[in-house]
């Protein structure tokens, strides 16, 4: 499905070529599902839910037009492994401090993405999907993915999650994002830091069934750090470090 409320990507007297939602609607689309209006919006005037089978492109703004709705994007509704959301450069989704959730098999993200002060909760379109910020995994999220995202509070995965691997965060690319939750609490999985060392301006949480392992330097600027290893172990490896600016370790 192809939505075009700007065919002629001209605002000369059509205004306001929008594509509008009215409260508790939802949007679906078999396959992929792709929104644009060149010179106009997309505005959810309330509760909304985007659904796709093979992906969602937005190639021009998602907002919302009162403060606090939440917003519900499902980019591969039926967890066939190839739905993407994807959020073209200079293009943002915006809930106006609505919690916002997406669920997805991967993002490429190359606007920006912002909840405000409210939650933004990242799922894995099928069980055991493996997730990796700054690593390759079934969802990647890039660090400057990661510098794109704006939030009172985000977290990856759900009860059902995989394994994740995390690879070189920088202080800038988390310092947008308040505290991050890394959620793997399935059986078995686990959460790895690897490669590059890793910083987190506003704290970690990271809750791993499987256990937890520190094969690099993990550092928390700021806000409380608890890491849980589940019924496996947590492992901090020869030359490795974790560590925290004068917060709270649990």
């Amino acid at each position: 499905m192809y939505l075009d409320a700007d065919y002629d990507n001209s605002a000369a007297n059509d205004v306001p070529n929008t594509i509008f939602a009215a409260d508790a609607r939802r949007l679906s689309a078999a396959t992929l599902l792709t929104l644009e209006v060149t010179t106009g919006r997309i505005q959810a005037a309330g509760t909304v839910s985007l659904e796709a089978g093979s992906g969602i492109v937005l190639l021009d703004d998602l907002s919302s037009a009162a403060t606090g709705n939440a917003v519900v994007i499902s980019a591969d509704f039926d967890s066939e492994g190839d739905g993407t959301l994807t959020v073209v450069s200079g293009k943002m989704i915006n809930t106006d401090n609505g919690n916002l959730l997406i669920s997805a098999w991967d993002l490429d993200i190359v606007g920006s993405i912002t909840s405000g002060t409210a939650e933004f909760s990242i799922h894995g379109s099928q069980s055991t999907q493996t997730y990796g910020i700054g690593a390759g995994q079934d969802m990647t999220i890039s660090d400057n993915e990661l510098g794109r995202f704006t939030a009172g509070g985000l977290t990856i995965g759900e009860p059902d999650s995989g394994s994740f691997i995390v690879t070189g965060v920088t202080t800038a690319n988390s310092n947008s994002v308040a505290t991050l939750t890394l959620f793997a609490t399935k059986a078995g999985s686990t959460v790895t830091f690897r490669g590059a060392e890793s910083n987190f301006d506003k704290g970690i949480l990271v809750q791993a069934m499987g256990g937890i392992a520190l094969s690099t330097s993990v550092t928390a600027k700021s806000g409380l750090t608890n890491l849980y290893a589940g019924t496996g172990t947590l492992t901090i490896e020869a030359s490795s470090s974790l560590s925290t600016t004068d917060q709270k370790l649990i």
